[in-house]
């Protein structure tokens, strides 16, 4: 089985089960995967470990999950030999370069706390503004293209969690599994 292949069942799994989280559950490693492979491709290493360390720990939940089918166990498999494989990955000059950067800039930022809180409604920014983002922003969280179909939506905050370099990250409702960061984020006032 391909690492594609594994990634379409685990969508056929998340589709076929009516268990709410474990379809969350499944959609969020699946979006992870194709991140950290999308950080392979890109040569950035140190970002596709980052998000690998979060993939193999979701496949080790998952693989001790009951709601999960046994016929799902080998597309974990193959998706586990991937994180392992994207662990190894060498430090590049690129990624040298980054962190140094990343460091300099954690630095003169404080960390948190959150812009936005749980369940506070947000508007993602436009296009536009989402384009520059993805050409200027090279740390971590970069937004995949898929992301920029988003723009201009007005949805919530799913969950709020932190890079360990203090920058908050966002998932929202109704945009997948995908990440956020603040810079892509606007806060809508309360409907009257």
């Amino acid at each position: 089985m391909t690492l594609t292949e594994a990634k379409e069942h685990l969508r056929l799994s998340a589709a076929s089960t009516e268990d709410r989280s474990l379809q969350f559950l499944l959609g969020r490693l699946i979006g992870e995967i194709e991140i950290a492979a999308s950080f392979k491709a890109a040569g950035m290493h140190n970002e596709a470990k980052y998000t690998a360390r979060y993939v193999s720990a979701r496949v080790s939940e998952l693989r001790r999950d009951p709601r999960v089918q046994p016929e799902t166990q080998a597309a974990l498999d193959v998706v586990g030999n991937f994180a392992d494989e994207v662990l190894r990955l060498p430090e590049t000059d690129l990624d040298r370069e980054r962190s140094a950067a990343a460091k300099t800039m954690m630095s003169q930022r404080r960390p948190g706390p959150e812009k936005y809180r749980f369940g506070s409604r947000v508007r993602i920014a436009p296009l536009e503004a989402l384009r520059e983002f993805m050409k200027t922003w090279h740390y971590h969280h970069a937004l995949v293209p898929e992301q920029l179909r988003y723009a201009d939506m007005v949805t919530r905050i799913a969950s709020v969690e932190y890079y360990h370099g203090g920058d908050v990250v966002y998932t929202l409702d109704d945009t997948g599994n995908f990440a956020w960061l603040e810079p892509c984020l606007k806060g809508v006032e309360p409907a009257d």
